[in-house]
């Protein structure tokens, strides 16, 4: 009977550690890690009952065996065990938007991420950095807005972090968590190759048309069909 009991207790404990290790809501190489902790960064804890407190956070151990947390903010200073928190990562890669339930949800690129441009990463602090070439595109935010101009994506360990919209007025940083969608505003050029057709399939070739979206409203554009299914069931008998 002992015997089971200490089994059972030891297979408690281990799968308890395995749940901890997955707190962290990004991947634990996206921190910037010094020796044995990372430096101090912008983030946020989420504790066992649910309550979340923002400040700065300071992980101690590994990225591949996190012993504790380390958080300053709004003037206190605490040392968490794991075991008290439910979750934590770093204010740049939130997407809960604040831990609004309303806004949930990571930011959606409108088309191929392919199409994006990028410059050669540099190495930051131990951070790889990443950005595009500026190009025509936009972001629309989580409240609504839509942002066109010059765009650039910036990426930190491999995660998209910000975005930058330069009009012709002003320039706008606008981090992960408060964006819905994202794109570029491509010509037809830059879409076919020169106004080349790509694709012997011609429903797969962009044309100028209309879209009607089941709210009523319609979208007039460059359309293509992406889905060989689709392309098949509209096409004319």
């Amino acid at each position: 009977m002992k015997k089971r009991t200490s089994f059972i207790a030891i297979l408690i404990f281990l799968l308890a550690g395995c749940l901890f290790s997955q707190q962290s809501d990004i991947p634990l190489t996206s921190y910037s890690w010094k020796g044995n902790k990372t430096i101090s960064e912008k983030g946020y804890v989420v504790l066992q009952s649910g309550k979340r407190m923002d400040g700065n956070i300071i992980l101690e151990g590994s990225p591949a065996n996190v012993t504790g947390l380390h958080f300053s903010g709004d003037g206190k200073e605490i040392d968490f065990p794991m075991a008290a928190l439910k979750s934590y990562g770093l204010a740049w890669a939130d997407q809960s938007d604040s831990g609004n339930p309303t806004n949930l949800g990571p930011a959606i690129c409108d088309h191929e991420e392919s199409l994006f441009s990028w410059k050669m990463p540099q190495t930051v602090n131990d951070r790889k950095i990443e950005n595009t070439k500026p190009s025509s595109g936009y972001v629309v935010k989580k409240d609504g807005t839509k942002i066109e101009g010059e765009l650039q994506l910036k990426k930190i360990n491999g995660a998209i972090s910000e975005f930058e919209v330069k009009t012709d007025s002003d320039k706008f940083k606008i981090p992960f968590n408060q964006v819905s969608n994202y794109g570029l505003l491509l010509t037809i050029d830059e879409l076919t190759k020169s106004g080349e057709k790509e694709y012997n399939d011609e429903a797969k070739n962009f044309h100028q048309g209309t879209v009607y979206l089941t709210d009523g409203t319609q979208e007039e554009g460059l359309i293509a069909f992406k889905e060989k299914t689709l392309i098949n069931s509209n096409k004319p008998l």
